[in-house]
C-alpha cells in the first residue's frame, strides 16, 4: 500500500510540477500521459493539501520546494516521523 501510496503522490507531484510551470490541464495531460480528468482531480487533490496545510501553503509560495514539500507534508501520518 505505501508503493501505492508514494506512486499516487508522485503522479500528483508530475502534474503539480507542469501546473507550477503554467501549463493548463490539457497540456499538463498530454505531457504526462495521464487522462484530463486525472490531471484535475490531482489539481483538486493538491488544492485541497495546500489550503488545509499552512506549513504547505508557505512552502508553496516557493515553487521550487512546492512539490517535494508539500509531497513530504502529504506522506506524513500520525505516528509517522
Amino acid at each position: 500500500m505505501d508503493i501505492e501510496l508514494a506512486d499516487h503522490y508522485d503522479r500528483m507531484n508530475k502534474v503539480v510540477s507542469e501546473l507550477l510551470k503554467g501549463n493548463n490541464p490539457t497540456q499538463i495531460a498530454t505531457v504526462t500521459g495521464f487522462k484530463r480528468a486525472e490531471v484535475l482531480e490531482y489539481i483538486e487533490e493538491w488544492k485541497q493539501v495546500v489550503r488545509n496545510d499552512s506549513t504547505a501553503r508557505e512552502r508553496a509560495k516557493k515553487p521550487s520546494l512546492a512539490l517535494t514539500n508539500i509531497t513530504l507534508c502529504s506522506l506524513k501520518r500520525p505516528g509517522r516521523p
